[in-house]
């Protein structure tokens, strides 16, 4: 479901990594989202999946991620990390085939729905930041947000995305879900997709999340 809101209060992990939608954020910042692709979309357009080989004249080049596979295949390339490649591998075409799935069910069927490939995620109280926190924690720099939010946002279940291999018909029912806005009454993982303007009013800090864990 689209709703329109103005200066909702929201909330953000913004964590420093290629796929965040922005650096360091400060009080007063203003973010404009959903007039270009977000990082975590863009990246498909900026870079492919590529790793260094030792070339048999001790040149290194890049070999694509499916070559680099398909060389180990053939005992062409030994790699010791083989398996971590693969995943990545994987993981990087699944979660492309998932997203432009995704889009392809909104833009027949909910076309006024905010894109994932141009939004922003948000969160709608400290309950949910601290879901997403502990979900994304990484060794990257991060930032918790409250944003006053004016646009258009759409609540939905992340835990409809899919996350590894499965029919293609559970994928577009589980689509269906995502953009009608259903909650998995089981394992719910509720995320807001937000496109409009953002303006920073607080940082939060840490230590408000060990208050709440130990409340």
């Amino acid at each position: 479901m689209t709703i329109q809101v103005r200066d909702k209060k929201l909330f953000h992990v913004n964590r420093i990594t290629g796929c965040s939608p922005e650096s360091l954020l400060n009080i007063d910042d203003i973010i404009e989202v959903g007039k270009e692709y977000n990082p975590f979309f863009g990246y498909y357009n900026k870079q492919k999946r590529s790793y260094p080989v030792t070339m048999a004249n001790n040149q290194v080049q890049e070999i694509s991620g499916l070559a680099f596979l398909r060389h180990v295949k053939e005992d062409k390339i030994q790699s010791p990390h083989l398996s971590n490649i693969a995943y990545d591998v994987a993981n990087h075409f699944m979660m492309l085939s998932r997203e432009m799935l995704l889009e392809s069910v909104r833009l027949e069927k909910y076309p006024d729905i905010p894109s994932r490939q141009r939004c922003i995620w948000l969160t709608k109280d400290m309950d949910s930041l601290l879901h997403w926190r502990n979900r994304l924690q990484s060794e990257n720099e991060t930032q918790y947000i409250e944003f006053s939010a004016t646009g258009c946002i759409h609540e939905c279940d992340a835990s409809y995305l899919m996350g590894d291999s499965e029919l293609l018909s559970v994928s577009y029912e589980n689509a269906e879900k995502y953009w009608k806005g259903e909650m998995n009454a089981s394992s719910s993982e509720p995320e807001i997709l937000f496109e409009g303007t953002l303006k920073v009013t607080r940082v939060i800090p840490e230590n408000e999340f060990a208050e709440k864990i130990t409340a």
